[in-house]
């Protein structure tokens, strides 16, 4: 899928995973931090938003929606005041941005 013409924004971690919206929350990819490449990359497979309620369900840990429900965790930990988890299963909240 190439989302190359649709803006992104990212709501990075303070360890080296995050996740990466494109569009108007239209997409999202977990994304990265590995020395040696460009400071965050995507990894795994993109996620059509909404996503649906339950996806961070613990039963859910393994494979790709594991490592985003991962990235989601550790930003919420990072920045509790933001809102990413409502943005992506599609509920836009006043205080939702990136760091």
């Amino acid at each position: 899928m190439d989302l190359t013409p649709l803006s992104k924004q990212d709501f990075l971690t303070n360890g080296n995973i995050g996740v990466r919206l494109y569009g108007d929350a239209e997409y999202c990819v977990v994304i990265e931090r590995h020395t040696g490449h460009s400071p965050w990359r995507e990894v795994g497979e993109t996620f059509t938003l909404p996503m649906p309620e339950g996806f961070d369900v613990p039963v859910l840990v393994a494979g790709p929606v594991g490592k985003l429900n991962l990235a989601v965790t550790m930003f919420e930990i990072d920045h509790p005041e933001q809102h990413l988890r409502s943005l992506l299963v599609g509920r836009k909240t006043a205080n939702a941005g990136a760091s």
